[in-house]
């Protein structure tokens, strides 16, 4: 019975381990990349920026370097590597971002394996989240020939390798010269990806040297539908180049996307492509300012500003003819002051029509008792107070006083209306 028994248990670890076997074949480049590997050998320092080791997600074999902690070993110099880093969050594409960071595609000092296969620049809604991936070598870790292809995806590639007589997953646009590499907007789909599918291609020679990458977004309407812009500028060779999308919803199956970079060595080159980043994209505040007429509602003038986390302002009244000067309307949101990451604040200016009336008329007539006149003036006077008007000096004459029916000699006047004065003489 021992024998029988010791055989179960027997049975029963054997599965266990064979999970726990499996389970570590799958996790263990993210968990020993660095202890193995340990800090790259660049030939130049990487540009400083700040630090994302604790709040960015590494994925596959990349990790963070400890010695400059902006920067992100997205393979090691190996290869059939791959792996991703990842922001913290989804971003909004109903609003602006921004990205400046420095690739790096070379060898590491000490290894001889070749260059490449490339990096990615990724916004993308795939079901599994900052898992997502593609395949290595060509597929750069962002495509393939089958539904291991990042799924719900836009990325712009920066492609180190050769690849002209490809079939796995990335065909070169560029045939003629394998020293010569190329970037180019991509939507990564269930199929090869060919020279076709490569939108605003450029190429650039090899470097050894960090380069800069800006990458933006910015949001579009066409209609009701969400659009936006996506555009890059990868120095020092060319100037900001875009690729605009007209339904944000059909590209990445929301409006909400997970932003980062990806990237593989291929079967027989081991490049280490890294990233170090500069200023890291964060959600922006929108500051809407909206001038009103105070008695109808009416909008006289609508303003949007999209605005870094932290203090916004301070936004001012603005000038309308026929208006007097704004004021802060009741229940508006302060025209400066502290504004959190996607966080909207609606300022509020109410303006008053000036009124507008007609002049008024105030005629003086001087009489004698009798009736002769000795002198009569018209005034044309503003609405409101008017006079005095007192008696004047005739010679010969003495002032009797105001007429019984005469109207004061001071007072107030409507627009349109008429005062009648009149001073006696005897």
């Amino acid at each position: 019975m021992k024998n029988v028994r010791k055989l179960s248990v027997k049975k029963r670890i054997l599965p266990i381990a064979i999970a726990v076997a499996l389970a570590l074949t799958v996790f263990m480049p993210a968990m020993s990349a660095f202890a193995y590997y340990g800090a790259p050998k660049y030939y130049n320092i990487p540009p400083s920026g700040p630090a994302v080791d604790t709040t960015y997600k590494t994925t596959g074999w990349a990790y963070n370097d400890s010695n400059y902690r902006n920067t992100v070993v997205l393979t090691p110099a190996e290869k059939n590597t791959y792996g991703g880093v990842w922001g913290d969050s989804k971003i909004d594409l109903s609003k602006t971002f921004r990205c400046e960071a420095y690739l790096y595609q070379w060898q590491e000092i000490g290894k001889n394996l070749g260059v490449g296969s490339g990096i990615a620049f990724c916004l993308q809604n795939d079901p599994r989240g900052i898992y997502a991936r593609g395949q290595t070598g060509a597929g750069m870790n962002v495509y393939a020939p089958d539904f291991s292809y990042m799924r719900n995806s836009m990325v712009i590639e920066f492609d180190s390798m050769y690849d002209a007589n490809s079939n796995f997953a990335s065909v070169d646009p560029h045939k003629d010269n394998v020293n010569i590499w190329h970037s180019a907007f991509v939507f990564p789909k269930y199929s090869i990806i060919l020279p076709m599918d490569h939108l605003r291609t450029q190429f650039y020679p090899q470097s050894i040297a960090w380069r800069k990458l800006t990458v933006e977004w910015t949001p579009q309407y066409f209609g009701n539908t969400l659009g936006g812009t996506l555009s890059y500028n990868y120095d020092p060779f060319y100037g900001m180049s875009s690729y605009t999308v007209s339904n944000v919803n059909s590209v990445f199956g929301g409006t909400e996307v997970y932003w980062g970079f990806a990237a593989a060595t291929s079967a027989t080159t081991g490049s280490l492509n890294a990233v170090a980043f500069r200023e890291i994209p964060a959600a922006k505040g929108t500051v809407n300012v909206l001038h009103k007429d105070q008695d109808t509602g009416a909008t006289l003038k609508s303003e949007s500003f999209s605005v870094n986390p932290g203090y916004y302002g301070p936004y001012s009244d603005a000038t309308f003819q026929g208006y007097g000067k704004g004021t802060v309307a009741p229940g508006s949101d302060p025209a400066y002051g502290q504004i959190a990451a996607g966080e909207t604040k609606n300022v509020i200016f109410n303006y008053k029509k000036n009124v507008t009336t007609q002049p008024a008329t105030v005629i003086v007539i001087h009489l004698t008792e009798s009736g002769t006149l000795l002198k009569a003036d018209a005034y044309v006077v503003n609405a409101g107070y008017y006079g005095p008007y007192n008696n004047a000096y005739f010679a010969g004459y003495t002032y009797a006083g105001l007429d019984r029916y005469s109207d004061p000699i001071n007072g107030i006047i409507g627009g349109g209306e008429l005062r009648f004065i009149t001073h006696r003489y005897r």
